[in-house]
Order: C-alpha cells, then structure tokens, then sequence
C-alpha cells in the first residue's frame, strides 16, 4: 500500500516542492528525509518493497553508485525492487553526454555486474529512444532483492491507533 511514502533528497526545498503539491490526507503519509552525505542509514532497513530514483545516477560517479546500491540493498525487504536510471554510456549518443560534462560514464555491463557481485537479481534493463536532441537514449534498470515480497498489511491503514 505504500505507506508510508518517504520522500528523500539532497536539499530538503525540493522535496517540499514535490510534496505540497498533494492533498493534505496523501501529504500526511509521506515521511521526508533530506540525505546530504549520500548516507540512507537513516532510513528503516529491510522495510522497502519498492525504490525508485530517477535522474540521480545519472549525474553520479560508479564508486558513488556501488555505494548507493549496496546501501539500497540493505533498505528493501527479500522481493524488494529497486528502479532507477542512469547514463548507458555504452551507447555512443550516452557517451557523448560524458564527453560534454554532462553526465557520467556508467556503462551497462559494468553497472550489471556491480549489481549481480552486491547480490541483486537484474529483473529488466531499458534503453529507449528519446525525442530530446541532447538526451537521445533513456537507460534504466529494474533490480530485485532476491526472495518474495511478503506484506503482513491487506489494506492501507485508514485510522490511527492512539492511547486512552
């Protein structure tokens, strides 16, 4: 059910940015948590059956990836997956993006078998066309925490439990 939703940034004005968008009762489920240090130890582990990141490794060095990935392993639970993009710079168009300082050199075979050495299952990998003439290709990977993801919840929680 997704709740809560954590919500995680560098700088915490974006986050509010994205969040004051939602309606109060969505709003009041989402935990925030600024991470400045690139350190998620804050964050519950083993507690995440899903994490998405889009356009963060796309800007971050291999050695900051592995870091992160070997960090995201811990947060998700047996089943858990993990979403998010990056620069297939494997692919000439991406490679260019290297050349011009604009994204970072991350090719896939060797962001594959980083995540197969941390212990991810890789459940898909895209490259698609794109219609922006300076980002042509965008590259993602959809990794998996080995096991089956189990909840003990069968609906969102609609009430608070409080004392007497």
């Amino acid at each position: 059910t997704n709740d809560p939703l954590y919500f995680c940034d560098i700088n915490e004005s974006l986050i509010t940015d994205v969040t004051q968008q939602f309606n109060p009762i969505y709003a009041n489920r989402i935990r925030k948590y600024v991470i400045s240090t690139h350190d998620l130890s804050v964050l519950p582990q083993n507690q995440f059956g899903f994490i998405f990141s889009w356009w963060v490794f796309n800007f971050t060095d291999i050695l900051t990836i592995e870091n992160y990935l070997k960090s995201i392993f811990n947060l998700l639970r047996p089943g858990g997956t993990f979403m998010f993009s990056y620069n297939n710079s494997d692919f000439v168009e991406s490679a260019i993006l290297v050349d011009m300082n604009i994204m970072t050199h991350v090719p896939y075979r060797h962001l594959a078998k980083l995540c197969y050495d941390i212990g991810f299952e890789i459940d898909s990998q895209h490259d698609i066309p794109n219609t922006d003439p300076l980002i042509q290709i965008i590259s993602w990977l959809e990794i998996k925490k080995p096991g089956t993801l189990q909840s003990i919840k069968l609906k969102q929680v609609i009430g608070t439990i409080g004392q007497k």
